[in-house]
């Protein structure tokens, strides 16, 4: 999950965010030329492939490959990687924490003292995610949903239904407490609804930044790389776990315990759940996804919406579809989980 966390958000951040933030700032219009893109701060680019090649490497260690892993099964893992392995790791992960430290710290000398253009700005959404104890966690807890000023509700998620839903044979998610239907999930979501980062490195990287940044969709940018330095963090701190270092044997699966099962976790997007329901003769009846891109696309129009009727006579044409692309990439929806 960590890998997989950072392969997203590195890739994201330096092949969309940052030539679209040079755009914004109006810094420089030409980074989408891969030439210029890679070239605009060797250091930098250096930096980035690194993590993107670490990723794939801790996917390789422990899932076998670095893509659709095959060493996970129900009830544990087919593989336990040697000690040597687990040295390997710690090494690759301290290198790269100081990777990520420097990218976040370029971000910051070029960008923070720059002031966001309003039409980025979130009008307090409903944000949605999973909540542990207050923790930062993606993998365990309840779901929450909230709007940060007076609605504030945590549950299990057997009791999902009370709050939003979808009818299978329409698109779309319907959430209860919001007839508009505006929520966002994901890394801005994450960072409110825990108010997790409370490391004193992260807490001196967020504090680069004033109220109007935080404020606003651009900083979901920045919230990015300081996940990649949190997960990266965690993970050094989970390679001292002894459950690393024991092997459990596999239960065996006889039976199924549940006709009905709900899985939920936070992906890289955002909240992520998965309801199966079987019939009598074992067989998946039913199915709903519920997709963190899916979540925050009525807001992603709205936004879209809301800023070409502003700009509609004001601006050529051209340059508010240029515009509403850079408004869209920001929010680093996936379409292809979206179209389950």
């Amino acid at each position: 999950m960590c890998a997989e966390l950072i392969n997203s958000h590195i890739m994201h951040f330096f092949f969309q965010t940052l030539p679209d933030l040079m755009e914004i700032f109006k810094m420089e219009n030409n980074l989408k030329n891969p030439s210029k893109l890679i070239n605009f701060d060797l250091e930098l680019t250096k930096n980035v492939f690194n993590l993107i090649k670490a990723s794939k490497e801790i996917n390789e260690l422990f899932g076998g490959r670095s893509i659709h892993l095959i060493t996970i099964v129900p009830g544990g893992m087919l593989y336990t990687p040697s000690q040597k392995n687990y040295i390997f790791l710690q090494k690759l992960l301290h290198k790269i924490r100081v990777e990520i430290e420097s990218i976040i710290h370029k971000f910051i000398s070029l960008f923070s003292e720059f002031q966001t253009p309003v039409e980025y700005n979130l009008s307090n959404p409903f944000l949605i995610g999973l909540y542990n104890n207050s923790n930062y966690d993606r993998y365990d807890g309840n779901i929450r949903i909230s709007n940060c000023s007076n609605y504030d509700e945590t549950f299990e998620k057997e009791n999902y239904s009370n709050y939003f839903d979808k009818n299978i044979s329409l698109f779309g998610i319907n959430f209860k407490q919001n007839n508009e239907d505006i929520v966002l999930t994901g890394p801005y979501s994450r960072y409110w609804l825990h108010n997790c980062h409370k490391n004193e490195i992260i807490g001196e990287f967020l504090n680069s930044f004033d109220k109007a940044w935080k404020i606003s969709l651009i900083f979901t940018s920045f919230l990015q790389l300081v996940e990649i330095y949190n997960e990266i963090q965690y993970c050094l701190e989970n390679l001292d776990e002894y459950q690393l270092n024991s092997k459990l044997k596999i239960p065996t699966l006889n039976k199924l315990k549940k006709v009905d099962g709900i899985g939920i976790i936070e992906a890289p997007r955002g909240f992520l759940m998965h309801r199966y329901q079987l019939n009598k003769k074992n067989n998946v009846e039913k199915v709903k996804l519920f997709i963190a891109t899916e979540i925050n696309i009525p807001l992603i129009n709205m936004m879209i919406e809301n800023y070409a009727q502003k700009q509609y006579e004001k601006k050529d044409m051209d340059i508010i579809k240029k515009n509403i692309q850079i408004m869209i990439r920001l929010f680093d929806p996936c379409i292809s989980c979206a179209t389950h």
